[in-house]
């Protein structure tokens, strides 16, 4: 006996179908979006990297990445915008990096300021910043940045607002720590951040730039004044 299907029932199910294969369709179509944006960024930062932003076309960065123009185009609308979505993630991710490094480092202080030493801040600062120290790559599309900035009013704008979010967002991770074992800093967090920033990108540029077989060695005088600097800028938090 064959069984009957009613009519409704099966309008139903056709309609239920066609509401879900839209949304599987748009899930499918945003994952491709997502993964081609991060296929084009890669390829950026190893063009941008090995020959500067003016220097490298948007033909070189979609052939690197295996798409077309028109790939490139549809995700980004200028090599401009594709630089700045480039650093936000290259950035979120060292903070992200730092949050987790924090959360490991911190707690084996036992909450004690006396914990932290200069020797503790060094070995702390080296898993922070270690990795940078050696990445050639990074130190090279940081400063294309700055000098697209230099060149360009509107880029100048965007450096700006994305510096002053970066060391925001990395100010409040370095609050947090130390908040963890009693300290504070004496001053303006975002300030004191940017000053031992600062003093890493000046020890990384003279690695890099250096003839020695241990190009890392030409900034050791230079990174060992960073934990002195470091425990100059704290102060208890109770004080």
């Amino acid at each position: 006996m064959t069984q009957q299907i009613h009519p409704l029932a099966t309008a139903a199910v056709q309609a239920g179908t066609a509401s879900t294969e839209p949304e599987s369709l748009v899930r499918q179509d945003t994952k491709r979006r997502r993964q081609t944006r991060e296929r084009l960024m890669d390829a950026a930062y190893e063009e941008f990297s090995e020959r500067g932003v003016p220097a490298t076309s948007v033909e070189a960065v979609s052939e690197r990445a295996g798409f077309t123009r028109g790939a490139f185009y549809s995700n980004f609308s200028s090599k401009e915008e594709l630089f700045v979505a480039l650093m936000e993630r290259e950035n979120s991710l060292r903070v992200e990096r730092l949050e987790a490094d924090m959360g490991v480092i911190v707690p084996a202080l036992s909450g004690d300021p006396a914990n932290l030493t200069e020797d503790l801040v060094s070995d702390v600062l080296n898993r922070v910043f270690g990795a940078q120290a050696l990445d050639r790559r990074w130190c090279l599309v940081q400063e294309e940045f700055a000098l697209l900035a230099m060149r360009s009013d509107q880029v100048a704008n965007e450096y700006q607002d994305f510096q002053s979010d970066f060391y925001g967002r990395l100010a409040e991770v370095v609050e947090h720590a130390l908040a963890g074992v009693g300290l504070q800093f004496r001053t303006n967090s975002r300030d004191a951040v940017r000053l031992i920033g600062g003093i890493y990108e000046m020890a990384l540029r003279d690695s890099l730039l250096s003839s020695d077989e241990d190009p890392l060695s030409a900034s050791d005088e230079l990174l060992s004044l960073v934990p002195a600097v470091v425990l100059a800028l704290v102060v208890p938090t109770h004080s």
